[in-house]
Protein backbone atom coordinates (compact mmCIF):
# COMPACT_ATOMS: atom_id res chain seq x y z
CA UNK A 1 0.00 0.00 0.00
CA UNK A 2 1.54 3.68 -1.03
CA UNK A 3 2.33 5.62 2.08
CA UNK A 4 0.07 8.99 1.97
CA UNK A 5 3.24 10.95 1.16
CA UNK A 6 4.28 8.77 -2.18
CA UNK A 7 0.65 8.43 -3.61
CA UNK A 8 1.22 12.24 -3.97
CA UNK A 9 4.94 12.42 -5.28
CA UNK A 10 4.28 9.01 -8.01
CA UNK A 11 1.29 10.58 -9.71
CA UNK A 12 0.77 12.74 -11.42
CA UNK A 13 4.17 14.47 -10.37
CA UNK A 14 6.42 12.04 -11.29
CA UNK A 15 4.73 10.62 -14.87
CA UNK A 16 6.34 10.19 -17.45
CA UNK A 17 9.62 8.92 -16.08
CA UNK A 18 10.26 12.37 -14.37
CA UNK A 19 10.35 9.93 -11.10
CA UNK A 20 14.16 9.47 -11.99
CA UNK A 21 14.46 12.88 -10.51
CA UNK A 22 11.49 13.44 -8.09
CA UNK A 23 10.79 10.07 -6.74
CA UNK A 24 14.59 8.99 -5.56
CA UNK A 25 13.63 7.33 -2.57
CA UNK A 26 14.52 3.92 -4.09
CA UNK A 27 18.52 5.09 -4.17
CA UNK A 28 20.82 4.15 -1.04
CA UNK A 29 21.88 7.52 0.26
CA UNK A 30 18.43 9.17 -1.10
CA UNK A 31 15.90 7.22 1.25
CA UNK A 32 14.10 10.15 2.91
CA UNK A 33 10.52 8.93 2.77
CA UNK A 34 9.06 5.57 1.88
CA UNK A 35 6.97 3.99 -0.89
CA UNK A 36 5.49 1.63 -0.15
CA UNK A 37 4.61 -0.10 2.94
CA UNK A 38 3.09 -3.26 4.33
CA UNK A 39 3.03 -3.12 7.99
CA UNK A 40 1.09 -0.14 8.72
CA UNK A 41 -1.73 1.75 9.16
CA UNK A 42 -3.65 3.95 6.65
CA UNK A 43 -7.28 6.10 7.16
CA UNK A 44 -8.15 7.38 3.99
CA UNK A 45 -11.10 10.24 4.55
CA UNK A 46 -14.28 10.92 2.66
CA UNK A 47 -14.45 13.98 0.37
CA UNK A 48 -16.43 16.72 2.58
CA UNK A 49 -18.09 18.93 0.94
CA UNK A 50 -16.95 18.49 -2.42
CA UNK A 51 -13.91 20.28 -1.85
CA UNK A 52 -11.55 18.69 1.39
CA UNK A 53 -10.15 14.84 1.37
CA UNK A 54 -7.02 13.58 4.12
CA UNK A 55 -4.94 10.62 4.58
CA UNK A 56 -3.05 9.52 7.49
CA UNK A 57 -0.89 6.45 8.14
CA UNK A 58 1.71 4.81 10.43
CA UNK A 59 3.64 2.09 11.00
CA UNK A 60 6.54 -0.29 11.21
CA UNK A 61 10.33 1.97 9.36
CA UNK A 62 13.15 0.23 8.05
CA UNK A 63 13.17 -2.68 11.09
CA UNK A 64 10.74 -4.91 13.03
CA UNK A 65 12.04 -2.93 15.96
CA UNK A 66 9.89 -0.81 18.37
CA UNK A 67 11.96 2.12 17.71
CA UNK A 68 11.59 2.08 14.12
CA UNK A 69 8.62 3.64 12.68
CA UNK A 70 6.67 6.08 10.52
CA UNK A 71 4.22 8.67 10.60
CA UNK A 72 2.77 10.51 7.51
CA UNK A 73 -0.59 12.06 5.77
CA UNK A 74 -1.98 14.36 3.28
CA UNK A 75 -4.24 16.59 2.43
CA UNK A 76 -5.65 17.58 -0.88
CA UNK A 77 -8.27 20.77 -1.26
CA UNK A 78 -10.25 22.30 -4.31
CA UNK A 79 -11.63 25.10 -3.64
CA UNK A 80 -12.61 25.73 -7.28
CA UNK A 81 -13.51 23.30 -10.05
CA UNK A 82 -10.07 24.62 -11.38
CA UNK A 83 -7.58 24.24 -9.09
CA UNK A 84 -6.53 21.70 -6.59
CA UNK A 85 -4.27 22.07 -3.81
CA UNK A 86 -1.96 19.16 -2.19
CA UNK A 87 -0.36 18.77 1.07
CA UNK A 88 1.56 15.68 2.68
CA UNK A 89 4.13 15.58 5.06
CA UNK A 90 6.32 12.16 5.84
CA UNK A 91 8.70 11.27 9.13
CA UNK A 92 10.47 8.48 10.49
CA UNK A 93 12.66 6.92 13.01
CA UNK A 94 15.67 4.55 12.60
CA UNK A 95 15.78 4.80 8.76
CA UNK A 96 17.89 2.44 7.01
CA UNK A 97 18.99 5.26 4.77
CA UNK A 98 22.87 4.82 3.02
CA UNK A 99 25.33 2.08 3.66
CA UNK A 100 26.12 1.48 7.34
CA UNK A 101 23.75 5.22 7.86
CA UNK A 102 20.68 4.78 10.13
CA UNK A 103 19.11 8.19 11.22
CA UNK A 104 16.19 9.93 10.91
CA UNK A 105 14.36 11.34 7.96
CA UNK A 106 11.37 13.91 7.10
CA UNK A 107 10.27 14.74 4.11
CA UNK A 108 7.36 17.67 3.00
CA UNK A 109 5.38 17.89 -0.28
CA UNK A 110 3.24 20.69 -1.87
CA UNK A 111 1.26 20.44 -5.24
CA UNK A 112 -1.37 22.52 -7.72
CA UNK A 113 -3.03 21.15 -10.25
CA UNK A 114 -4.47 24.27 -12.47
CA UNK A 115 -7.24 23.11 -14.94
CA UNK A 116 -7.17 25.41 -16.91
CA UNK A 117 -9.77 24.31 -20.03
CA UNK A 118 -11.28 20.97 -20.27
CA UNK A 119 -8.78 19.71 -22.02
CA UNK A 120 -5.48 21.25 -20.63
CA UNK A 121 -3.83 21.17 -17.34
CA UNK A 122 -0.89 22.73 -15.89
CA UNK A 123 0.85 20.90 -12.85
CA UNK A 124 3.44 22.23 -10.13
CA UNK A 125 5.34 20.63 -6.83
CA UNK A 126 8.12 20.52 -4.60
CA UNK A 127 9.65 18.81 -1.98
CA UNK A 128 12.01 19.15 0.43
CA UNK A 129 13.47 16.41 3.14
CA UNK A 130 16.25 15.75 5.05
CA UNK A 131 18.42 13.41 7.30
CA UNK A 132 20.11 13.05 10.35
CA UNK A 133 22.43 10.12 11.23
CA UNK A 134 22.73 8.60 14.84
CA UNK A 135 25.90 7.76 14.68
CA UNK A 136 28.13 11.19 14.14
CA UNK A 137 30.99 9.62 13.22
CA UNK A 138 29.85 7.86 9.70
CA UNK A 139 30.43 8.71 6.57
CA UNK A 140 28.28 12.17 6.79
CA UNK A 141 25.90 13.27 9.49
CA UNK A 142 23.21 15.21 7.72
CA UNK A 143 22.18 15.27 3.98
CA UNK A 144 19.32 17.64 2.59
CA UNK A 145 17.82 17.92 -0.81
CA UNK A 146 15.28 20.72 -2.68
CA UNK A 147 13.23 19.40 -5.53
CA UNK A 148 10.44 20.65 -7.59
CA UNK A 149 8.77 19.03 -10.91
CA UNK A 150 6.82 21.36 -13.47
CA UNK A 151 4.03 19.74 -16.14
CA UNK A 152 1.58 19.94 -18.42
CA UNK A 153 -1.01 18.14 -20.58
CA UNK A 154 -2.95 18.73 -23.58
CA UNK A 155 -6.24 16.07 -24.67
CA UNK A 156 -7.19 16.07 -28.29
CA UNK A 157 -9.63 13.24 -28.39
CA UNK A 158 -7.95 10.31 -27.48
CA UNK A 159 -4.80 11.74 -27.84
CA UNK A 160 -2.42 12.94 -24.60
CA UNK A 161 0.43 15.55 -25.16
CA UNK A 162 2.55 15.80 -22.28
CA UNK A 163 5.50 18.05 -21.38
CA UNK A 164 7.77 17.73 -17.96
CA UNK A 165 10.66 19.01 -16.01
CA UNK A 166 11.87 17.97 -12.81
CA UNK A 167 15.10 19.26 -11.02
CA UNK A 168 16.62 18.46 -7.50
CA UNK A 169 19.39 19.66 -5.31
CA UNK A 170 21.33 18.84 -2.24
CA UNK A 171 23.34 19.10 0.46
CA UNK A 172 25.39 16.32 2.35
CA UNK A 173 26.74 18.07 5.92
CA UNK A 174 26.01 21.48 5.27
CA UNK A 175 27.85 21.89 1.95
CA UNK A 176 26.72 21.57 -1.68
CA UNK A 177 26.97 17.87 -3.34
CA UNK A 178 26.63 17.64 -6.98
CA UNK A 179 25.86 13.73 -6.62
CA UNK A 180 22.65 15.21 -5.73
CA UNK A 181 21.91 17.16 -8.47
CA UNK A 182 19.62 15.51 -10.90
CA UNK A 183 17.72 16.93 -13.93
CA UNK A 184 14.82 15.29 -16.13
CA UNK A 185 13.19 16.60 -19.21
CA UNK A 186 10.39 14.39 -20.69
CA UNK A 187 7.66 14.76 -23.46
CA UNK A 188 5.45 11.55 -24.31
CA UNK A 189 2.48 11.53 -26.81
CA UNK A 190 0.04 8.93 -26.07
CA UNK A 191 -3.19 7.44 -27.78
CA UNK A 192 -6.21 5.90 -25.69
CA UNK A 193 -8.40 3.32 -27.13
CA UNK A 194 -10.58 1.04 -24.91
CA UNK A 195 -8.89 0.48 -22.14
CA UNK A 196 -5.52 0.41 -23.56
CA UNK A 197 -3.23 3.60 -23.59
CA UNK A 198 -0.22 2.77 -25.81
CA UNK A 199 2.68 5.87 -26.04
CA UNK A 200 6.11 7.22 -27.26
CA UNK A 201 8.37 8.60 -24.77
CA UNK A 202 11.05 10.56 -24.89
CA UNK A 203 13.28 11.96 -21.85
CA UNK A 204 16.83 13.03 -20.93
CA UNK A 205 18.20 12.80 -17.55
CA UNK A 206 21.45 14.56 -16.61
CA UNK A 207 23.06 14.29 -13.61
CA UNK A 208 26.54 13.17 -12.03
CA UNK A 209 28.45 10.03 -11.06
CA UNK A 210 28.86 8.90 -7.78
CA UNK A 211 31.24 7.00 -5.54
CA UNK A 212 31.39 3.48 -6.54
CA UNK A 213 30.85 4.13 -10.31
CA UNK A 214 34.73 3.43 -11.01
CA UNK A 215 36.29 5.67 -13.42
CA UNK A 216 33.23 7.71 -13.95
CA UNK A 217 33.18 9.02 -10.59
CA UNK A 218 32.37 12.74 -10.52
CA UNK A 219 31.93 13.36 -13.79
CA UNK A 220 28.97 14.72 -15.23
CA UNK A 221 26.45 12.26 -17.52
CA UNK A 222 23.48 12.75 -20.15
CA UNK A 223 21.40 10.17 -20.74
CA UNK A 224 18.84 9.87 -23.27
CA UNK A 225 15.53 7.40 -23.31
CA UNK A 226 13.19 6.38 -26.03
CA UNK A 227 10.56 4.20 -24.74
CA UNK A 228 7.34 2.74 -26.67
CA UNK A 229 4.80 1.09 -24.36
CA UNK A 230 1.43 -0.12 -23.59
CA UNK A 231 -0.87 0.13 -20.83
CA UNK A 232 -3.85 -2.21 -20.18
CA UNK A 233 -6.72 -0.91 -17.75
CA UNK A 234 -8.47 -3.82 -16.06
Amino acid sequence: MLTPLYELVDWPYSASNASMTFDRGWREGERFNFDRKSQMARYDSPMFGDMVKFSLAGGNGSFKDKDSNFFGGSLSVTPHEKITLHAAFETADKTDFDTDLIGDTSAYFGGVEFRITDNWNILGAYKIADFEADDKLGAYHERDITAYSLQTNYYMGDMNFRLGYADQEGDTDNVKDDTLDFTTITGEVGYSFNSVYTFLRIAQHSGTYRAGSGSYTGEDYDDLMVRIGTEWTF
